[in-house]
């Protein structure tokens, strides 16, 4: 007697209907002939049930290659966008912490007009230059979920601390719009303005001077305490947000932090709200606060 062979190449689901199906006659073959009449509809429910499954198997197959493929499109974009959001953060933390070093004399309204308009200009670029990569990389990846890949989350959390409202130094909207004045558009991409068109279009263009100005009246309070303490609480944020992204400092420097420049206020704000709850995720946030500050 020939034994019936399968063919070489079976479909899933007709090898689990097959099993199901055969299932039922092979558990009852000492049942009475009586019984026989109701197999059709055994049979019939159990492929139902072996289609039910295979459909199931296949949906869970789909999801799980599509949120593979998401996440490899996530990284991909981050890997692309990250890195003129950090060179740009670099800049302005080096140049943060030069002016703190000095506490910010260059900047005040009673130092030499010639070198304080140069320092003036330099941080607005490199604010607008900052701001403008961030919503680059925010607009250019509105369709896809930055966040499922590991830094690109990690950067909207310090995103979402530096807008937050006590840490942010101009609006929300203001910020949108100073980091508007440094892009152009090039090849159908958005790429950051040059340093000499920039400051070009602030002393021509009067819509540019007046979107500007929210974040030069911050500039121009250097004189003030407070506005110096919120400079350097923003900078050492973004400092964090640098060594965090960039552990092994490939496109940015190893910077050391502020020395000894923030202020009781500020370390405890530092410490308790920003690490202690937006930034809890950040480590050696010691070098960034340096010791306990005491009152005097």
């Amino acid at each position: 007697m020939m034994s019936a062979q399968l063919p070489t190449k079976v479909h899933v689901g007709g090898l689990v209907l097959l099993m199901i199906a055969t299932a039922p006659a092979a558990g009852n073959s000492r049942v009475s002939t009586g019984m026989e009449a109701d197999w059709p509809w055994e049979i019939l429910g159990a492929g139902f049930l072996g289609a039910l499954i295979v459909k199931l198997l296949d949906y869970v197959y789909h999801e799980i290659r599509m949120s593979s493929e998401r996440r490899r499109t996530a990284r991909r974009f981050v890997n692309e966008n990250l890195d003129p959001v950090l060179n740009a953060a670099d800049e302005l933390v080096g140049k943060l912490r030069s002016l703190a070093v000095r506490d910010f004399k260059t900047l005040r309204r009673t130092h030499s007009s010639s070198e304080r308009y140069h320092d003036f200009v330099d941080v607005l670029y490199l604010f607008a230059k900052l701001w403008a990569n961030l919503e680059i990389f925010r607009d250019s990846g509105h369709t896809i979920s930055v966040v499922r890949d590991k830094r690109g989350k990690t950067l909207m959390q310090f995103i979402d601390c530096m807008e937050s409202r006590r840490m942010r130094i101009v609006r929300r909207s203001s910020q949108r719009a100073v980091a508007e004045l440094a892009l152009i558009q090039e090849d159908g991409r958005y790429n950051t303005i040059q340093f000499i068109d920039f400051v070009q279009r602030l002393e021509e263009d009067n819509q540019a001077k007046r979107w500007i100005l929210p974040l030069t009246r911050v500039l121009d309070r250097m004189e003030h305490s407070a506005t110096r303490q919120q400079l350097l609480r923003y900078g050492v944020v973004i400092h964090a947000m640098i060594d965090t992204l960039d552990p092994n400092h490939e496109v940015s420097r190893d910077r050391p932090s502020y020395p000894h420049k923030l202020s009781k206020k500020s370390w405890v704000d530092l410490k308790y709200r920003v690490f202690g709850v937006y930034l809890k995720f950040v480590e050696n946030s010691k070098k960034y606060l340096g010791p306990p500050k005491r009152r005097p």
